[in-house]
């Protein structure tokens, strides 16, 4: 409406249009009215909401349309879309974040990633903050080294190899108790037995030895590879 000065009123006060002074239509829709040569013109006003990404540290900016829907970048973005974090620490790639829209908000769900590691079968997920990866009821550093058990009660130790892949090597710990004794050539000696298990050869056993007779061997010399799993 006018004024008597030549201005105008929205809702009965006074009003300037322009992108400082947006107005609110049907739907909550916003947009900006401009005056030239006595016409008023409305053009949409896209609404951006900002969304945190988990713990990743990054956000993504979407945009309303004024049909409603919602923009990313200039292109169109609906429910359920998959979108890329920061990096995490210990796979090396994005974190992975599906969206949902309900009741007007956005909401990030991490969708963690998930790996085999190398010659168990073993199914690992990283962790959002990159702490490292949760395998069943055990867990492994971001560095990958650390020992595990499979659900039939086998036992890994498991490294990260220098292209990021997981790779493990099974072993079992050392028996407890005295060993047996056996009469060999009249010689009364210990029943063969592994020595304590060598946590410094994380990617084989190498460094354990089998004794018996009095005598020790070396695991690298009694398997082709040197490997527990050869």
């Amino acid at each position: 409406m006018t004024t008597a000065d030549g201005g105008f009123t929205l809702d009965g006060e006074a009003f300037v249009g322009g992108a400082e002074n947006p107005v609110e239509g049907e739907g909550r829709r916003r947009y900006v009215l401009t005056l030239a040569d006595g016409t008023w013109t409305a053009v949409f006003l896209p609404t951006e909401v900002i969304v945190d990404l988990g713990t990743s540290g990054t956000t993504v900016t979407l945009a309303t349309t004024e049909g409603g829907g919602w923009t990313r970048d200039g292109k169109g973005f609906s429910s359920g879309t998959t979108v890329q974090g920061g990096t995490n620490a210990a796979t090396g790639l994005a974190n992975e974040y599906e969206l949902t829209l309900a009741d007007g908000t956005w909401s990030p769900t991490y969708r963690p990633a998930r790996m085999t590691i190398g010659g168990t079968g073993i199914e690992v997920t990283a962790r959002e903050d990159g702490s490292g990866y949760d395998v069943g009821d055990d867990f492994l550093p971001a560095s990958g080294a650390g020992e595990i058990t499979a659900p039939g009660g086998a036992m890994y130790r498991v490294i990260k190899d220098p292209d990021g892949l997981l790779a493990g090597t099974r072993f079992d710990r050392p028996m407890v108790g005295q060993p047996m004794t056996v009469d060999v050539q009249g010689v009364d000696n210990p029943a063969p037995r592994l020595s304590a298990d060598d946590r410094d050869t994380a990617a084989d056993e190498t460094g354990t030895l089998l004794e018996a007779l009095g005598a020790k061997f070396s695991m690298a010399e009694l398997l082709d590879s040197g490997a527990a799993t050869a």
